[in-house]
């Protein structure tokens, strides 16, 4: 029977990816828990600094490099070969990855693509929600990509509670934003509201089209409709902090018992039965108010 995984860390080595050291021989047992990030790997950086001081490893003497270089080519695969994000790639450089111009060309290339459509999803409510994503309370997601950087936008909810957005506010390049605090903003029909990061880190990529065309938050939160990405500051630490598997659905249905509740307070008893009122949840109620339905759900200030 498979090993149960109990933890949100443990979540990101539920695949069992393999160190890159571990690969190579170097050490006898390391699972890889970064999703390939080498770069802000403390792990890495320990055994970089190791192999620059030892000049042997099993018996082979000369220095690391040497020492690599005479390996088998199955334990010198690239780190973007081990997450299976290329087919074949053999390290030519000692797992120095930030002096490869390979790994640079991979890590320049990922940020410009939407990701492949949703497949493994549930629908709490009649709202999506992919169950590998993580999600913050103030509807916010954080998707965890390859190499340990994180996809963010908004959930399916909150897209549906804002309706079509006039204008999206995102943070611009190199600028860090912090967990619980604004990440971007939504205004529609001159009405404003803040929504929170779900993660800390540094902005690497925007979505520069779903800013032009804000309609995509709406139609298509997950895929085309994210709003950035981000370098984490401490990922593990900040996904420990989000909801995640079960414990989403619960929270969902929660939100719109919420929902529900309002809507019969301001709209008659009648007025939350049966299903939610469409994609455009703003629209349907204007008689419950933008900042009443905002703050409530968004959490913004």
């Amino acid at each position: 029977m498979a090993d149960k995984v109990n933890t949100k860390r443990d979540r990101l080595v539920v695949d069992r990816d393999p160190c890159i050291w571990m690969t190579a021989g170097v050490v006898p047992y390391k699972w890889c828990d970064m999703n390939y990030d080498c770069m802000n790997c403390p792990f890495d950086k320990g055994m970089g600094r190791k192999m620059a001081r030892e000049s042997n490893l099993e018996g082979v003497s000369g220095t690391w490099r040497d020492v690599f270089k005479k390996l088998p080519a199955e334990k010198r695969y690239c780190r973007h070969m081990l997450s299976r994000f290329v087919t074949y790639k053999i390290c030519t450089n000692a797992f120095m990855c930030h002096k490869c111009q390979f790994d640079q060309m991979i890590e320049d290339s990922m940020h410009v693509t939407d990701p492949s459509p949703v497949r493994n999803e549930e629908l709490v409510e009649g709202f999506r929600y992919p169950k590998f994503y993580y999600f913050h309370r103030g509807h916010g997601y954080a998707m965890v990509e390859y190499g340990g950087r994180i996809r963010v936008g908004m959930d399916d909810f909150s897209a549906c509670l804002v309706g079509i957005a006039d204008r999206v506010d995102v943070p611009g390049l190199g600028e860090r934003v912090r967990a619980g605090e604004t990440g971007w903003a939504v205004t529609r029909e001159g009405n404003h509201a803040d929504m929170l990061s779900p993660m800390e880190g540094v902005v690497t990529a925007v979505n520069y089209r779903a800013v032009k065309e804000p309609a995509l938050l709406n139609q298509s939160p997950y895929e085309q409709g994210w709003l950035y990405m981000l370098e984490p500051v401490g990922l593990r630490t900040g996904l420990k902090n989000l909801l995640y598997g079960e414990e989403v659905s619960g929270w969902v249905r929660s939100e719109v018992g919420r929902l529900r509740r309002i809507m019969s307070a301001h709209l008659g008893p009648t007025a939350s039965a049966g299903g939610m009122p469409g994609r455009d949840l703003y629209d349907a109620l204007r008689e419950v108010g933008w900042d009443r339905l905002t703050g409530e759900f968004l959490l913004h200030a």
